[in-house]
């Protein structure tokens, strides 16, 4: 997912700057990429080795349109690399295994922890929590109608 975050935003930049070249050849990188590693990882460990692959390409794909789009959203790759630093903190978390009581125990403190730190670093604002939140919970729900027919905010 960290990887998709940073490849989609970069796609919709490239589409925006009307830069279709750029999404071609990096279409072409994640293609070669995956039919290169592919076979190789798949021989050597089935459909692990098929997961491997798909990382790799998609890795690949999001670094190469992530480098091209750079001037275009600075911002947005200083925080997508902060997000995956501030991540790595909480790693040492999955040693830490165990019963589900335990696992979730250690999931829930990740969640507050990360999200503690996110909001810390500026990264997100709880503005932007609740803006996904009402997102969130909207969605499927159509919009309130008044007695004329007319929609309500």
């Amino acid at each position: 997912m960290l990887i998709v975050s940073l490849s989609s935003p970069a796609g919709v930049a490239l589409l925006t700057h009307d830069r279709p070249d750029v999404a071609l050849v990096g279409a072409a990188v994640r293609l070669a990429a995956f039919w290169t590693f592919g076979p190789l990882l798949i021989a050597r460990w089935g459909s692990l080795g098929a997961c491997l692959a798909v990382l790799i390409a998609s890795a690949l794909h999001a670094g190469y349109r992530g480098w091209r789009v750079r001037a275009a959203m600075p911002q947005a790759l200083r925080a997508w690399i902060t997000a995956l630093g501030l991540g790595a903190l909480f790693l040492p978390l999955l040693l830490v295994r165990g019963s589900w009581p335990v696992d979730a125990a250690l999931y829930l403190m990740f969640l507050g922890g990360y999200g503690g730190v996110l909001i810390f670093a500026r990264v997100i604002t709880l503005g932007d929590i609740r803006a996904t939140w009402a997102a969130v919970t909207r969605a499927g729900h159509p919009p309130a109608r008044s007695a004329d027919g007319t929609e309500r905010r």
